[in-house]
């Protein structure tokens, strides 16, 4: 197994230049978010994406090319069994590197990530009277034409009921091409929300989008009682550290 370590995200798009010699031929794409409260505080979306390939000949290679996501962290990019990976870049968030495979024998890649909101395809905001947060995955490839290929997400807690209300999601959207096989089913072991898309036969991206709907966010006059509260019991606290001193 070779792993290399690099400061960003691979997001998607193969290189026009890669060889046909090593195909892959499957994607599984295996997402999961985690955040600390229904405000979305300190959401990261962490990414796994695991390609199977297998070789004409030995000593195939194929380069490959991919988009980084600004701001990502703990991101690996490793090969396993048959395969290898060498020649890695990293040049104005682009990702590169070749993929071989030295006896001509099957193997598998994956690439894993972290990745903070950026406002495009993970956004944290507000709309109406609460706290949401967005995803819009409008990315795709690392896999042959006609290959099988699955997105799953991992949301934690139960986010099944449809709407816009507390601990409610809406679907926007997503490729009709791809079948819907689990729609914001939560499981009572992992205490978590499953969403996931497959195809027999990869022809374009998934494009999940969807939204949760989180607290309500408190209104201006909330606010400034809450505010008001606090100065009182701050007063309160410091009172007796004040007639200490003077002892």
């Amino acid at each position: 197994m070779r792993t290399l370590w690099v400061c960003a995200f691979v997001v998607a798009s193969m290189s026009p230049l890669a060889r046909a010699s090593i195909h892959n031929v499957s994607r599984i794409s295996d997402y999961s978010l985690s955040f600390d409260d229904p405000s979305f505080s300190n959401t990261v979306l962490h990414l796994n994406i695991r390609q199977d390939r297998t070789a004409d000949a030995p000593g195939d290679s194929r380069f490959e090319q991919w988009g980084i996501l600004p701001n990502s962290f703990n991101v690996s990019w490793e090969a396993f069994e048959g395969v290898t990976l060498s020649d890695v870049t990293f040049v104005n968030n682009v990702l590169a590197g070749t993929i071989a495979s030295p006896a001509g024998s099957p193997g598998y890649t994956i690439l894993r990530n972290d990745a903070p909101p950026n406002g495009t395809s993970i956004a944290v905001g507000v709309l109406g009277d609460r706290h949401t947060l967005a995803i819009n995955l409008q990315v795709g490839g690392g896999v042959d034409f006609g290959s099988p290929a699955s997105f799953r997400m991992v949301i934690p807690g139960d986010w099944s009921q449809s709407g816009t209300g507390f601990h409610q999601h809406e679907l926007i959207s997503y490729n009709p091409a791809w079948t819907l096989l689990r729609d914001f089913e939560y499981d009572t072991l992992l205490d978590a929300t499953i969403f996931e898309l497959g195809t027999t036969a990869y022809q374009v991206p998934p494009a999940p989008q969807f939204r949760l709907h989180g607290a309500t966010v408190p209104s201006p006059a909330g606010v400034s009682f809450l505010a008001l509260g606090f100065v009182a019991a701050s007063r309160t606290r410091r009172a007796p550290a004040r007639s200490g001193l003077r002892l």
